[in-house]
């Protein structure tokens, strides 16, 4: 049977979250014949993929579910990996230490079903640390936001600056030419602000549909300057697509501040001391033109406030 939607999940290392996050998404497939997943398995050196196995043993899942193996790339060649071997018509990214709503697959099938050649469907999500906080979390009635034409949209996702890639499921012919970008970290904020410009019918609803793990071995934990620098990697082409696009000024410069903050507070939270100022100056810089007196202001501003927040949580945690 032809596939609706190829839910793609990466997994490297996750034992101790994996077996979770299958048991909020496999019940579901079970349930529709229409939906794919497929597991790729980044070189996982723990019992990941054995409790993986486990657990669609357990479902009934032998035939809905697929594991490919690789040799660790990073999450970007994993979910380029799943792309490739996907089936569905759509894609839908999920980090294997996260969860999805009961409603998950229910609530996007009708979107798609209610909404014929939607390109994008964009959906709400819960930080999370421990699942007793979710009982309560379910949202099963569809609240639309918005049916946007392509600016509009565009623009009303630069506002919300929220990159993150399992926040969206996709058409698969948005990735026909683009794919996550391997080796660079932040790789959601270098190619989705490109995809979303791409796609010309795009939906927001208001459902909790992910439910996104507070994990402390997460990137944005262990971030570096060359994590920084990553996310200003596709910033110039960003801004010339937008040109081409006919989107205007005020929404570019919006667009800019945004990533720039973005990059700002990577370089607060990273360990590297006094260099921290000048890496930033040397990185936007070229910028400037773009913005305004005020505008860099804001930003050096902002940067003091994210050092202070990290200054106070490294006090926090001395005192414990």
């Amino acid at each position: 049977m032809k596939k609706l939607i190829s839910i793609i999940i990466p997994v490297y290392n996750v034992q101790k979250f994996i077996g979770a996050c299958l048991d909020s998404i496999l019940p579901q497939v079970r349930q529709c014949d229409v939906v794919e997943v497929i597991i790729v398995d980044d070189g996982s050196q723990d019992a990941s993929i054995t409790i993986a196995n486990q657990k669609i043993s357990e479902y009934g899942m032998d035939k809905r579910v697929r594991i490919i193996s690789q040799r660790n790339q990073g999450l970007s060649a994993a979910r380029n990996t799943g792309i490739k071997n996907s089936l569905g018509s759509y894609l839908a990214f999920l980090d294997s230490d996260d969860l999805v709503s009961s409603d998950y697959i229910n609530v996007l099938i009708h979107v798609i079903h209610s909404n014929p050649n939607v390109e994008v469907i964009k959906f709400d999500f819960l930080f999370f640390k421990c699942e007793r906080e979710l009982i309560n979390a379910r949202n099963n009635r569809i609240e639309y936001i918005s049916y946007l034409d392509s600016n509009a949209y565009y623009e009303s996702e630069i506002k919300d600056n929220s990159w993150y890639a399992w926040r969206r499921i996709y058409m698969r012919s948005l990735f026909r030419e683009n794919a996550f970008d391997v080796g660079k970290k932040y790789e959601d904020v270098l190619l989705i602000p490109l995809i979303t410009l791409m796609s010309k019918r795009s939906i927001e609803i208001d459902n909790i549909l992910v439910y996104y793990r507070s994990n402390p071995d997460g990137i944005t934990k262990r971030s570096t300057l060359q994590c920084a620098k990553d996310i200003l990697g596709s910033v110039n082409k960003q801004l010339s697509i937008m040109e081409e696009s006919g989107i205007g000024p005020r929404v570019k410069k919006i667009y800019l501040i945004n990533i720039i903050f973005t990059f700002v507070n990577t370089v607060a939270v990273s360990n590297s001391g006094m260099e921290k100022i000048n890496f930033i100056q040397s990185n936007i810089s070229d910028y400037y033109p773009y913005l305004s007196k005020k505008d860099i202001f804001s930003i050096w501003m902002y940067f003091l406030f994210s050092q202070f927040k990290c200054l106070l949580s490294s006090i926090k945690r001395m005192l414990k």
